[in-house]
């Protein structure tokens, strides 16, 4: 298998040098007309996007003004570029791709470090997320570790994982992750997660996001309040100038609610909305084509116990219901139509500014 492996490697190396070795603006030029391309050769992949985006519009999530059609288009363009963009990581051509990001709110970043207690940062699927670690290795010349789960493919694994690794990065595969990840925070490491995912039941709890129930990790929080890391929200945005901004944002403050199980859901509640800030930023650069809601219950219900449903009976209304694909109804989620109302077109350098005070930014934005 390893020689199969080895052999794979070598031919999408010769395959794909020649448009690593393109100059950047015609190579990403190449690169946003074949993501397009992609839309319409892969019916699949873009009747999710499209089906993703018609739901968050007809919720309000998203700004009015432009269809579904148009967004999914923009998607998978912005896609393309980041394909060439990681074809020349993996190429080795590194500095012309770290030339190009500014970064933006270092202070905070600076600040969560100077405490020596490890740091844990969040981000998810946006922009050139695979970009946003070797920027930040070169940058600060230190490493980090990002938790990622298995390619399914391991032909493509062996390939990605070179990637990642570029800039002297870690990898930290979530069977198994959170030893390694204590290990890491214990000794002051960096911890890098991705939290836009769909994730198991068992594994999560719902959120709302962009006014529909889904279902996401609780590892920083709960990794944050065992350890006492600090969490810091990180995000990269293509600019329409050309390059990209890092954008580092304010510590997030941990809810106060005394029960554990509370407030570890409106901890992640309160991590998504910086990724829902994001997207109604950036619409075209969040991943689209993931199905995002799929387990998600229809409806979010309270922690058995919790002071909002002291008796348990939300627990058991929710394994009555069980796991649900994601339908139109919003039950008594978020209403969306608030979104339309706080968006603004970001002028470059800027970004939408969240409150993290006590009480702020729970529910409303």
């Amino acid at each position: 298998m390893n020689i199969l492996i080895s052999i794979f490697e070598t031919v999408v190396r010769l395959v794909t040098w020649p448009l690593a070795a393109l100059p950047g603006s015609l190579a990403y030029k190449i690169g946003e007309t074949g993501g397009r391309l992609v839309f319409w050769l892969w019916p699949g992949r873009r009747r999710i996007a499209l089906e993703n985006i018609e739901k968050s519009l007809a919720l309000g999530a998203l700004p009015a003004g432009r269809t579904a059609r148009d967004l999914a288009l923009g998607y998978f363009g912005h896609m393309g570029r980041s394909f060439i963009e990681i074809l020349k990581i993996y190429h080795g051509r590194t500095d012309h791709a770290c030339d190009v990001v500014r970064v933006e709110g270092e202070e905070h970043y600076l600040k969560a470090r100077a405490g020596k207690r490890g740091l844990i940062m969040i981000t998810g699927h946006c922009g050139n997320w695979e970009l946003l670690g070797l920027a930040m290795a070169r940058r600060y010349s230190t490493r980090y570790s990002v938790v990622a789960r298995a390619q399914n493919n391991p032909f493509l694994e062996r390939i990605v994982d070179k990637i990642r690794a570029a800039g002297g990065n870690n990898i930290i595969y979530k069977q198994g992750a959170v030893r390694r990840i204590l290990t890491e925070l214990k000794h002051g490491g960096m911890i890098g997660i991705l939290i836009d995912q769909a994730v198991l039941v068992k594994e999560g709890c719902a959120v709302d996001f962009l006014g529909r129930p889904a279902m996401t990790t609780k590892l920083p929080a709960l990794i944050a309040r065992k350890t006492g890391a600090p969490v810091l929200p990180v995000f990269i945005h293509r600019e329409d100038r050309g390059g990209h901004a890092i954008v580092f944002h304010p510590e997030v403050e941990l809810s106060r609610t005394e029960n554990k199980e509370t407030a570890v859901v409106e901890d992640m509640q309160k991590m998504t909305g910086f990724i829902e800030d994001y997207i109604l930023a950036h619409p075209e650069q969040w991943l689209w084509g993931h199905r995002r809601w799929k387990r998600a219950p229809e409806r979010i219900f309270p922690p058995a116990g919790s002071s909002t449903d002291p008796t348990g009976a939300g627990a058991q209304e929710q394994e009555n219901h069980g796991p649900q694909q994601e339908k139109h109804g919003r039950g008594n989620v978020r209403q969306g139509g608030n979104y339309n109302q706080s968006f603004r077109k970001d002028e470059p350098g800027q970004v939408p500014h969240r409150q993290n005070g006590p009480g702020g930014d729970q529910g409303q934005k």
